[in-house]
């Protein structure tokens, strides 16, 4: 998510996780407290009509759908998830393991799907607005047309979507410490497709539909991702 799609790169058994700060940027309606919900907080707008029943109850059980789930980032989220007793499903092109093996995984539901196929054919916000998730976290989404689509789909069926974006779309570091209102141009293609996605979000949510969160990881390492190095490069000379 902090680097553009790449192959995978051979796992170095010793390697540990290591992750490295990011930014959050959130917008959020302003919230009420629904009596029948026993004290949960929910947004006043961007809720679907009904709500879930795991919500209503106020159990803390969460329907949560991961899109792109069994990579770098997804393979210690997902399992964090189940053990915080989430019901989780991981849509996934089913082409690959997870880096780590975890006997979590035996709990989420896996369904296999080629997003950019289905982006393609108009049916992918349709096949996740479908799974009926009270959360979904989508860790590969690339272009604004995917992300406008996905959020059109979700309005009236999920509460949030959590968005992986980058530190490319804040560009350049001109100056320490570098703050969200103190940026350079978006990096590349791939930081400038980030911003708008991110932009679009938060506008999503200022107007009162779906909320949203967007994650902008930096560099992500760990097992099977070795550390970009402070020149940008993975020579660790």
């Amino acid at each position: 998510p902090g680097t553009p799609p790449a192959g995978r790169i051979p796992a170095r058994p010793r390697a540990t996780a290591q992750f490295w700060p990011i930014f959050v940027t959130r917008t959020r309606p302003e919230v009420r407290t629904n009596s029948r919900s026993r004290g949960n907080v929910y947004p006043s707008a961007g809720r679907p009509s009904g709500g879930s029943a795991r919500a209503q109850l106020g159990s803390g059980i969460v329907r949560i759908v991961v899109i792109g789930g069994s990579g770098h980032v997804g393979s210690f989220l997902v399992p964090r998830l189940v053990r915080a007793r989430h019901e989780v499903v991981n849509l996934t092109r089913g082409t690959s393991a997870p880096y780590v093996d975890d006997e979590a995984w035996a709990d989420v539901e896996q369904i296999q799907v080629d997003r950019a196929a289905e982006d393609a054919a108009g049916t992918f916000g349709q096949r996740v607005a479908g799974l009926e998730a009270d959360v979904v976290v989508d860790m590969i989404c690339f272009t604004p047309d995917s992300a406008a689509a996905l959020v059109q789909a979700l309005r009236g069926h999920s509460e949030h979507l959590v968005h992986c974006g980058t530190i490319w779309r804040y560009g350049v570091s001109l100056k320490q410490p570098m703050r969200e209102d103190d940026t350079s141009p978006p990096f590349g293609e791939y930081g400038t497709q980030k911003a708008t996605i991110a932009e679009l979000l938060a506008a999503e949510t200022r107007s009162g539909g779906l909320v949203t969160t967007v994650l902008q990881p930096g560099h992500i390492s760990g097992p099977g991702w070795p550390p970009i190095g402070p020149l940008g490069n993975l020579d660790p000379a």
